[in-house]
């Protein structure tokens, strides 16, 4: 039976999709180790034969010298404990996490890590991109989550893996209609709200508007929250911080998935939203920035509509795009699409599993 270890930077609720792996571990009846850094403090629900949480608390107001010593704390704590415990393969949870250990896992175990980009991060500052060209050719495999990061990356061969949640999936009960004429469509952001000017501006756009009802269910929307107080908004519903298991509940209270990050940054304009695969996966159309990865992908399947914040009217196109929508050649969009992400998925799997029997 293999060792493996999760390295990861970040805690478990911000590991999008750390299920793709330990799915196909527990089915396979492989043990794992997670050693991650822990911001929050609080148990966070996992089936790891061990974890090993690295405390740390981050002051904002810090200096960045500051900041990186407690992540190079980190990095000692964890190598002593690869080392220790013998882990023979490891997962590296985002580039964050490749940088930080890009020499160790290059030395002691090259082509013996996978790595899995998330998002952006720094690529376009030569030192940074040297170093991800260096650790994503002495990996296994390299996944990303999106092929847009092919703009920043270093040429490779990467393995493009969809962010579907197949455990959030089992229990699903698809839209199959839209919303009733006469109720204001449901338009939610699910998740951690932090892109406050782009959400300020869907609020006022909609606000005390009464086609809608504008929601925002995540950590960050007290923020928000206190704005449409001080502003009069009626028409907003808020929820905090929540387990994930609550995704569920918050889609079925929704019409409109809210994917608006806004665009005119690489990390935003590249990548693939776990919202879009929330949206074919419940058959709920979603809302993205125009100019972004997001557009190009939601207009080649139309399951969705693109946002231009200049054209006059837009509430207006909000509602007539969902009302005249037809269902269900939207639905079978999403069918298809779907599909096709199984497919794209099994290619990932079978190089997973390659490399877990691999010997020296």
């Amino acid at each position: 039976m293999p060792k493996i270890c999760i390295l990861s930077t970040v805690n478990l609720i911000h590991m999008t999709l750390i299920s793709l792996y330990t799915d196909f571990l527990e089915i396979n009846n492989i043990e794992y180790d997670i050693i991650h850094i822990d911001k929050y403090g609080q148990f966070e629900d996992n089936n790891a034969n061990r974890i090993y949480p690295y405390r740390i608390v981050i002051d904002s107001n810090w200096t960045k010298l500051k900041k990186l010593r407690k992540y190079y704390g980190f990095k000692k704590y964890a190598i002593n404990l690869i080392l220790n415990n013998k882990y023979e393969y490891i997962v590296v949870w985002n580039s964050y996490t490749a940088i930080l250990f890009s020499s160790f896992l290059s030395k002691k175990y090259k082509q013996k890590f996978v790595l899995n980009i998330r998002d952006y991060s720094l690529e376009k500052f030569l030192p940074v991109y040297l170093i991800m060209k260096k650790v994503i050719k002495n990996s296994f495999f390299t996944t990303v989550s999106s092929n847009g990061f092919k703009r920043f990356l270093p040429r490779h061969n990467y393995i493009f893996v969809n962010s579907m949640n197949a455990s959030l999936l089992k229990n699903i009960e698809k839209r199959n209609e839209k919303r009733d004429d006469f109720k204001p469509i449901r338009i939610s952001f699910i998740g951690y709200v932090r892109f406050y000017e782009n959400d300020i501006k869907l609020i006022n756009l909609l606000g005390n508007d009464a086609r809608f009802v504008i929601q925002y269910f995540g950590q960050g929307s007290d923020k928000l929250q206190k704005y449409c107080e001080e502003n009069g908004i009626k028409n907003v519903n808020f929820h905090g911080r929540f387990d994930k298991s609550q995704t569920l509940n918050f889609l079925e209270q929704t019409d409109i998935i809210n994917n608006l990050y806004g665009s005119g940054k690489i990390e935003l304009d590249t990548a693939i939203s776990i919202k879009f695969y929330y949206s074919i996966s419940y058959q709920i159309p979603i809302l993205v920035d125009s100019n972004t990865y997001m557009e190009d992908l939601i207009k080649k399947y139309d399951v969705g509509l693109s946002i231009d914040w200049n054209i006059d009217n837009l509430s207006d196109c909000i509602f007539d795009w969902y009302r005249n929508l037809n269902y269900q050649k939207y639905i079978e969009n999403c069918e298809m699409l779907c599909k096709k992400i199984e497919e794209e998925n099994l290619e990932f799997q079978d190089q997973f599993k390659t490399f877990l029997v691999t010997d020296d």
